[in-house]
């Protein structure tokens, strides 16, 4: 996507902006994240975290299905995201975190 001349204005983010307060009031216990408006994709809010309980408290509060999670390597960290709808605008959550290995048979 590219900006358009002159870029949209600040209201064409407040659907997104709305529904992510409408999230914020009904969900007031949610975990504190990193968050993101774009004014390329003016619908879309993304929520970053940085650890899988924060992620899952997110993922539950949006109703978001366990089997929309997409998980995958990102160097020696995990990634974990799911989009959900958030009406009428979409939010993207995501958490990258330090990988989980099991050394219990590696030997001290």
């Amino acid at each position: 996507m590219t900006y358009d001349d002159p870029p949209p204005p600040l209201a064409a983010q407040a659907n997104a902006l709305r529904s992510l307060l409408r999230l914020a009031e009904l969900h007031p216990e949610l975990p504190g994240a990193y968050v993101v408006s774009h004014n390329i994709d003016a619908d879309r809010i993304d929520v970053q975290l940085d650890n899988p309980s924060s992620f899952e408290a997110w993922r539950e509060a949006l109703t978001a299905s366990p089997a929309s999670v997409r998980s995958k390597p990102c160097e020696d960290r995990e990634l974990l995201e799911f989009t959900a709808p958030a009406h009428p605008s979409t939010i993207r959550v995501y958490a990258i975190f330090p990988r989980l290995t099991n050394d219990a048979g590696a030997s001290a």
